[in-house]
């Protein structure tokens, strides 16, 4: 399949995905823009891999952290996680980690795991996008 036809189908995939709130595509289309040539589409699913992968064990550092008192563990895993989350478009979901920031470089961070449910709730969201997309890349692939 040629760059253009790649793109086209990308185009009209992300159209058929928008529906998802959890990941903005146009940000992924964005970044798959900016790559550019052949490699692009393989770039972007790399990097939504590479975040799923990631974001994970982030989160797991932060539920340590919660139950260590870890103000700069969860600090750190946190400010990481709204990064790379913003990075592929999943802004409501980093917006939640923003807010679980500010309150760390306050020297406050939840007292119990629990507290965490509506970040766990909203990334179950992003990675149920975030594989939803990776799958209309690997049918364009195909």
């Amino acid at each position: 399949m040629h760059q253009q036809d790649i793109s086209a189908s990308i185009d009209s995939t992300d159209k058929e995905v928008k529906g998802h709130r959890a990941v903005d595509t146009n940000t992924l289309s964005a970044l798959r823009d900016a790559v550019g040539g052949d490699d692009a589409n393989s770039f972007v699913a790399e990097l939504i891999e590479d975040y799923l992968a990631d974001a994970p064990r982030r989160i797991a550092a932060m539920q340590a952290a919660i139950s260590t008192g870890d103000v700069e563990q969860f600090r750190d895993n946190v400010h990481t996680l709204k990064s790379t989350s913003s990075t592929i478009g999943a802004f409501p979901f980093a917006d939640l980690c923003l807010i679980l920031e500010n309150q760390a470089r306050e020297g406050n961070i939840p007292e119990r795991e629990l507290s965490l449910s509506p970040l766990l709730a909203s990334f179950e969201h992003v990675q149920s996008d975030l594989r939803a997309i990776l799958l209309a890349y690997d049918d364009i692939g195909d």
